[in-house]
Formats: structure tokens, sequence, C-alpha cells
């Protein structure tokens, strides 16, 4: 296990800002000293923090969340 400070687990899509704008299904993200450190299957890793992102979209890596789609 790697420690982590927060997951956000159980997201219904996982929305990356990568090259290819890969979209993950049933996803979580983990996330340490302000950086994300894996995205996908998260589960080697021990949160200080869980959020769970039930069936909600997760955006990680955007810095500006105001916009009109």
């Amino acid at each position: 296990m790697t420690d982590v400070q927060t997951v956000i687990a159980n997201a219904r899509f996982v929305i990356t800002c990568d090259a290819q704008d890969s979209v993950i299904e049933s996803a979580a993200v983990a996330i340490d000293d302000g950086r994300i450190v894996a995205v996908g299957d998260v589960e080697d890793f021990e949160a200080e923090t869980v959020i769970d992102a039930s069936g909600c979209i997760v955006l990680p890596g955007f810095v500006n969340l105001h916009t009109h789609l």
C-alpha cells in the first residue's frame, strides 16, 4: 500500500487532461501533496481522506471549472 492524502473514489467517469483526452469509467483519483499521482484503479493506495464521488464526473487537472459545455 502507498499512503496518499486523498482519494476521490467511485466516480462514474473520470475525464482526463492527457494527450488522448481519455475518459475512464468507474474510476478513482489518488492525490498526494497537491499532485495527482494515479487515475483509474487506485486500490493500492491508502488515503487519509476518501471522497465518495458515486454517480459523479471527476475532472482532475482543470484549473478553471467554470465552463459552459
